[in-house]
């Protein structure tokens, strides 16, 4: 389905449009550890630019030392919410503090009735983040999953905050392409599910998210989960992945990196993107013990790959940080140490940009993912692959592309199982990427349509849609379905 907009279409949208640099601030992403996180900014901002030309883009940072060298390469300002992974609970206090203030600043002012810019000038503006909050045109939230009990309290707690700061401040928010709920909160350190934690989380998101500017889900889960919360006063629409639309590497850039890793079109490629950090998402048993599981797994599925298919297997890292419990290259070179086949497998160690990323997946035969925007990656390059995952966005996704009996939960699957899955799907391969090539076109294009909703969001108006839905029958039949679907 073809997406793009003509010249003659950007003209015309220019114009509908003026010369306003629009200010868009991304909450709740990196640019730098977590891969995904910032395939989901880069395609994001190259979307938003194609219908807001002259928009200026900040990303307000929680990983800004790491995220700094790369903001500069994206054309991105970066401003410091401190750093999340010297002092996470620290982290949750300043956004405490940061809440704290803009409530004292409201009631000052619409209360006491005292000059807004004088006490904005002590509470507000002081603060680089709060400063940036007012400045922005849009707010959008960008984490993918950052709104679910996956990561824990603290996590979802910050998340709250940095929204309900732009709703404080009367600030336009957009929550972007998201995987939404279910809300199951653990106790800390015990991996049981707590009711009270989760009764707390699932009343917030409740209260928060009826007060954004529009909702976009990613997949079809997060729709009924938002339904069973009771979100019903802002706008949802259901789209798609921003990442289905970041670009690979150009050919010469692979052709480099296939000459530093000594890869080959003639040889059967498998890629594997290992977690580090997906023990310790699971509920059912203690870290230990789905460490040594999630190990036998992976090790098992290479085996197959070298002995049946013959294949070499590239380790893709898709998330090296913060913190050793995040790196997947420490996982994957432990599967490298232990395993007997080590002339058969390249693991990648360089940090790489999301683009090298998906360009080396993009070689690959088959690809077998425990990181979800490994596995878009490989599925934008219409690879076929087997997910294995431990939420409901990998689910929806994988449903969405046609592959949902692809998907493997950890919790829940029979490794004999796999197995058969993974000679099936390498055995058919051919027919698997025809069906990706099939259903993708329409994935990208709700990818797209992200944008223009968001767009639409920020001129307060609907002629820049209507523009779009009048001249492009693609966006047109895509938005119409998304509205449909919700």
């Amino acid at each position: 389905m073809d997406i793009a907009l003509s010249a003659q279409q950007v003209c015309i949208l220019s114009k509908i449009i003026g010369v306003n640099m629009y200010k868009i601030l991304f909450i709740g992403g990196n640019l730098s550890h977590n891969k995904g996180g910032a395939a989901l900014i880069i395609s994001a901002k190259a979307s938003l630019l194609r219908l807001i030309p002259g928009a200026q883009f900040a990303i307000s940072s929680f990983l800004p030392d790491s995220d700094e060298i790369l903001s500069l390469k994206h054309n991105i300002e970066l401003v410091s919410e401190g750093s999340i992974k010297e002092k996470p609970y620290l982290h949750l206090f300043f956004w405490l503090i940061r809440v704290t203030r803009i409530l004292l600043y409201k009631m000052l002012c619409y209360t006491i009735g005292i000059r807004s810019m004088w006490v904005a000038s002590i509470l507000l503006d002081n603060d680089s983040v709060l400063k940036k909050y007012r400045n922005s045109d849009l707010i959008i939230e960008i984490s993918g999953d950052g709104l679910t009990g996956d990561y824990g309290f603290n996590s979802i707690l910050i998340s709250f905050c940095r929204i309900y700061a732009a709703i404080l401040l009367r600030r336009k928010i957009i929550i972007y392409a998201q995987s939404i709920g279910p809300f199951r909160i653990k106790y800390p350190l015990l991996g049981k599910e707590s009711k009270v934690l989760s009764y707390f989380c699932k009343y917030l998101a409740k209260w928060i998210l009826n007060s954004v500017s529009l909702i976009t889900a990613r997949e079809k889960i997060t729709l009924n989960n938002l339904k069973v919360l009771g979100i019903s006063n802002s706008p949802i629409c259901l789209t798609s992945d921003s990442a289905f639309l970041l670009p690979s590497s150009n050919k010469e850039e692979l052709s480099n990196l296939m000459s530093k890793y000594d890869l080959s079109y003639k040889e059967a490629l498998v890629g594997i993107s290992a977690s580090q950090s997906i023990n310790k998402l699971k509920y059912n048993s203690s870290f230990g013990e789905n460490y040594i599981n999630y190990k036998e797994i992976m090790s098992r599925i290479i085996e197959k790959v070298v002995v049946d298919f013959g294949a070499r297997i590239i380790f893709v890292p898709h998330v090296i940080g913060p913190g050793n419990e995040n790196d997947d290259r420490i996982m994957s070179s432990e599967l490298y140490k232990e395993s007997k086949y080590k002339d058969k497998i390249l693991l990648i160690n360089d940090d790489l940009s999301p683009e090298e990323l998906k360009a080396l997946i993009g070689m690959c035969d088959i690809f077998i993912g425990s990181r979800m925007h490994a596995n878009i990656a490989a599925l934008s390059m219409r690879v076929p692959t087997i997910a294995i995952g431990y939420s409901h966005k990998t689910k929806g996704i994988m449903k969405a592309a046609g592959l949902e009996e692809f998907v493997y939960n950890l919790n829940e699957f029979d490794i004999n199982e796999l197995m058969n899955a993974l000679d099936y799907l390498y055995r058919n391969k051919q027919g698997i990427s025809e069906i990706l090539e099939h259903n993708l076109p329409s994935l990208e294009s709700k990818s797209f349509c992200n944008a223009i909703l968001a767009s639409n969001i920020l001129f307060d108006n609907y002629q820049i849609i209507d523009f779009l839905l009048n001249n492009n029958k693609a966006i047109y039949n895509t938005i119409k379905k998304s509205k449909e679907a919700t």
